[in-house]
């Protein structure tokens, strides 16, 4: 436990320049919250959905194909619209689909759906965990209320981690 915690404050304190490479850090981190977060249904496959962004779609792929969410295999969906999102564990918005986000969070709202976005004020309007850049790191942004909803119960370690709001 003490190692993914310094494993994650690790990555909090990396500067990323390339768009690729931000993305591959953030599928990371998405990775990392499910090790710190407990959904009510522990069974099936463990499912990401993202909307507007491919370069996340690939590199949850690749995570998917070599690690697990305890014994839960990792399936990452590709949600065109917010009319297609089905269950899902983790919803991940990117900033291109950010005029989605309220209805994106309205179509999860009575589901035990954590949601991840990527634009700026997020946080305010619904999504659990949003990323920035603070300082020229990438960061995450994270609000309890927002998370815990519908039976999702989240660990302090990861507030403690974020920038709580």
């Amino acid at each position: 436990m003490k190692r993914i915690i310094l494993v994650l404050i690790s990555l909090l304190i990396i500067s990323i320049n390339s768009f690729s490479q931000n993305e591959k850090l953030k599928a990371v981190f998405m990775y990392n919250f499910s090790k710190y977060i407990s959904w009510p249904n522990n069974s099936g496959d463990f499912i990401i959905g993202v909307m507007g962004s491919s370069e996340m779609i690939s590199e949850l792929n690749i995570i998917a194909q070599k690690r697990k969410v305890g014994n839960r295999t990792i399936k990452v969906l590709d949600f065109s619209s917010y009319e297609n999102i089905k269950n899902c564990n983790i919803l991940y918005i990117s900033d291109s689909k950010k005029s989605q986000l309220s209805k994106s969070i309205l179509k999860v709202s009575l589901q035990p759906v954590v949601v991840v976005s990527d634009s700026p004020g997020s946080i305010n309007k619904g999504a659990g965990i949003n990323f920035v850049i603070d300082d020229g790191k990438q960061k995450f942004e994270i609000k309890k209320q927002n998370v815990e909803k519908n039976g999702i119960v989240v660990n302090s370690a990861l507030l403690n981690l974020g920038i709580k709001k």
